[in-house]
């Protein structure tokens, strides 16, 4: 991810100007550093992977689901036919 250039002291010099505590701006200003700084904030990249492993994941979910259904019939039918003799 690119880095974001950020001038604090511009930024905190317009929230005092628009009256805006110096210890609010202050605050203000760090919290808006931090956000900027994040290191896991997912990228668009990150999200469409992700979405694809879910997609994945989805269809191997259901492909397992539809065997264990017909295997399930299979066993239903065996067993009546052996109690039903």
């Amino acid at each position: 991810m690119a880095a974001v250039l950020f001038d604090t002291l511009k930024s905190a010099n317009k929230l005092k100007a628009s009256g805006v505590s110096e210890e609010q701006a202050n605050a203000t200003i760090e919290v808006m550093k931090q956000a900027l700084e994040a290191k896991d904030i997912a990228t668009r990249q990150d999200i469409k992977e992700f979405e694809i492993k879910i997609e994945s994941t989805k269809s191997e979910t259901i492909k397992w689901v539809a065997g264990l259904m017909i295997m399930q019939v299979g066993v239903f039918i065996a067993v009546t036919k052996i109690f039903s003799s």
